[in-house]
């Protein structure tokens, strides 16, 4: 039941002096990996990894148990008061977030790149340095990143960086795999308490892991290392955790730390054996100095013998205890019990029993340690063996598993319905669908209209813009990002070049663009948002909209019928009447998409109020041409159809109206829907009003009746 190893100093050291602490160490857990190898892959024991734990004094100690078996393929779980922000793990998730924080920066980039969770190897980011094409896809995916984080919060973007990157598969090739996603997952979780208790945005939340990750701050509880999964894998505990557990085996490796007092405050109990509750008490340099040290170290020898007792009974059918001539352990718990020093004393408290017991052990040689060991088996009922430490031997742990019946694999006689699925506007007009869980983001198109560039149409442009001019904006998803973030965040009441120049400034170095442009796009936001949306309607302007009034990026779902493309031609073309649409309803017919059931999900740019009446708007910043003629109406319609932004704003039309149903009781679309504005960013000038830039329309009740009848199960006509 009890064996008792002994590390030899004549084996290892040349001058047979006592081994040192650190080698010590790393003799007895490679012995300890060793022994559990043998008993996992011996058929005479009964033990499976799960029955086995490892009882240690520090966190230090057990991850060297941890990485001493990891190195032979034992799974193994740590049971330790460790602080999750301590980790690697937490080290890694900043550097990651810090690369989305800034998602220009090249810098940061190849730090995140290079952590464990990101997988990119050294070579790859040296060849990465000459292509830019990567590094641009890099930066662009941390933008992404960046604006989901500050649009629905942390949780939304740390999953879609787990997943997008893989974090999950990649951590679990690791031998500790298990330990490191759960650590992942922790400081996840923590941080997606922390931002939204604390109200913290991305800034917010990098300070305040900064903070936990400098030691600084009070350590919490709830911030403690969780426990990856046990059930078949040899267990590490502190001995402290322990205390009222028991386990089929037990190893007790580290039992022998000596009970000198090495630190300058001196910590003990005052009062004679005859107080009842002696007082807790710090010496920072009485005149009693001395024998409160002899008092501190009695009691520190008395603590470590209650610890090794803990150890050595919460073994139920056998326990290994590690000994041996070990520098600095003569005054350890195994040294008093061991070898037999027990003098009687009138008062203990007061007596040097550690000096005196260190000294009585010391002079013992490693014949005479074995014999007291010997003597003390002896007089056991044959439960107590005395070993050498056996030496570690390389090898590698096959776990064995039992024979059983063959396992077969259950064949799948139901069809699974793969219509049912979360949809979006883009899922159906592409037929390579895109993430629907992000919002829809103008992509690069060059657009063509129906008129021709003229010197006289680029001159009006370069005097309307300036020099440098708004069709000269660069193109694409990342120019989408950045007007989305400008216009959301902006206070439309400011609405001069002058004001807008801090925040287009902020915004422009956020997405990675030259603050050269400043002037240009903070005159074309002030023309968006001073131009009359509405011919018949000139006080209709963005600039009299408070931020009270408007919902930046509203996000929907609805339930959805089955739908395929001709569901969707069939109640367009059943409507004789629909707006500036033309002949959409054909435009529809060559829609591929395989059939989806299940909801709609979306985000609508911008719902505001205005005179009692609701609109809603959508940002674009395509590139239709260099000229100002290339954003009038007739060819913004031409774009509104070839880009199927026809069908978009009938869902979302029908989205808002089933929210505002609910929440303004009452609610008649007639009188209460103002309409839909699409507004091409590039072509808006406030001195050619709404002809210029602007698509609006009001979809007649019928067809979004319709639609709602066509789309959503128990549709009530609005």
């Amino acid at each position: 039941p009890l064996t008792l190893w002994y590390l030899d100093s004549r084996t290892h050291t040349q001058t047979h002096k006592p081994i040192t602490k650190t080698e010590s160490v790393r003799l007895i857990g490679e012995a300890v990996a060793g022994e559990i190898c043998r008993i996992l892959t011996t058929e005479s024991e009964p033990w499976i990894a799960g029955d086995i734990a490892v009882l240690v004094r520090t966190n230090r100690q057990a991850q060297r148990v941890k990485d001493d078996l990891s190195a032979i393929g034992i799974p193994a779980v740590l049971y330790s008061t460790g602080n999750i922000f301590d980790s690697r793990e937490a080290m890694e998730l900043e550097k990651i977030l810090l690369s989305i924080s800034a998602p220009s920066s090249v810098e940061y980039a190849r730090a995140a790149l290079a952590m464990d969770m990101m997988g990119a190897r050294g070579e790859e980011l040296l060849s990465a340095v000459a292509d830019g094409r990567h590094w641009e896809s890099r930066l662009a995916a941390s933008r992404e990143y960046f604006q989901l984080w500050q649009r629905s919060g942390f949780m939304a973007m740390f999953r879609m960086v787990l997943a997008r990157e893989k974090i999950r598969q990649r951590l679990l090739t690791f031998a500790d795999g298990e330990r490191r996603l759960t650590n992942v997952l922790h400081l996840a979780e923590i941080l997606h308490q922390e931002s939204v208790r604390r109200n913290l945005g991305i800034r917010g939340v990098l300070k305040w892991m900064a903070e936990q990750r400098s030691g600084q701050t009070p350590r919490l509880e709830e911030h403690q290392l969780r426990l990856e999964s046990d059930e078949r894998a040899v267990k590490i505990v502190t001995i402290h955790k322990s205390k009222g557990l028991e386990y089929p085996v037990v190893f007790c490796p580290f039992g022998w730390e000596g009970s000198f007092v090495r630190e300058n405050e001196i910590i003990f109990h005052q009062g004679d054996e005859r107080d009842t509750d002696p007082r807790l008490t710090m010496d920072l340099g009485s005149d009693s100095r001395d024998l409160n040290l002899i008092r501190a170290q009695n009691e520190m020898l008395a603590e470590n013998v209650r610890l090794l007792y803990v150890a050595l009974t919460r073994a139920k059918s056998k326990c290994y205890l590690a000994w041996g001539r070990i520098k600095t352990a003569d005054s350890s718990a195994p040294a008093y019990l061991l070898h037999g020093y027990d003098r009687p004393a009138r008062d203990r408290r007061s007596e040097d029993l550690v000096a005196a017991l260190n000294n009585h052990v010391r002079g013992k040689s490693d014949e005479e340690r074995i014999e007291d060991l010997h003597q003390l088996a002896k007089k056991s009922p044959r439960s107590i063996e005395v070993c050498t430490l056996p030496q570690h031997a390389d090898g590698v742990f096959l776990e064995q598993t039992a024979p059983a019946e063959a396992w077969v694999c259950r064949k799948l006689t139901r069809k699974i319905d793969r219509t049912w699925r979360v949809s979006s506007y883009t899922s159906l007009v592409s037929r390579h669908t895109t993430d629907i869980d992000l919002p829809d983001r103008d992509a690069f198109a060059d657009g063509f209209g129906p008129f021709t560039d003229t010197t006289e149409n680029w001159i009006e442009a370069q005097e309307s813009f300036g020099f440098k001019n708004i069709f000269d904006f660069p193109k694409g998803a990342r120019a989408g990002n950045f007007f989305h973030e400008l216009f959301e965040h902006l206070d439309y009441t400011a609405c001069s070049a002058d004001l807008l120049k801090q925040p287009v400034d902020q915004m422009l170095q956020a997405h990675g663009f030259d603050r050269s442009w400043q002037p240009t796009v903070s005159e074309a936001i002030s023309h968006v948002l001073t131009v009359p949306l509405k011919s018949d309607k000139s006080e209709l302007t963005l600039s009299a909209i408070a931020l009270t009034d408007r919902i930046n990026e509203m996000e929907f779902y609805f339930p959805l019928n089955p739908v395929d493309p001709q569901t969707l031609h069939a109640v367009f073309q059943q409507q004789s009447h629909i707006g500036d649409a033309g002949n959409f309803p054909l435009r529809l017919e060559k829609l591929i998409f395989s059939p989806v059931a299940g909801f709609m999900k979306g985000y609508i740019d911008l719902v505001f109020r205005h005179q009692q009446r609701y609109y809603l708007i959508d940002w674009k910043s395509n590139y239709l041409g260099a000229t100002i003629d290339r954003y009038r109406t007739a060819s913004i319609r031409q774009t509104m159809q070839e880009s199927y932004y026809i069908l978009q704003y009938h869902l979302y039309v029908l989205a808002l109206c089933q929210y505002l149903r609910q929440r303004k009781p009452g609610f008649r679309y007639a009188s209460d829907f103002g309409g839909v504005f699409y507004l091409f960013i590039r072509g808006i000038d406030s001195r050619r009003g709404p002809q210029f830039g602007i698509y609006d329309d009001c979809p007649r009740p019928a067809l979004i009746n319709a639609l709602g009848k066509a789309l959503i199960p128990g549709f009530i006509e609005i």
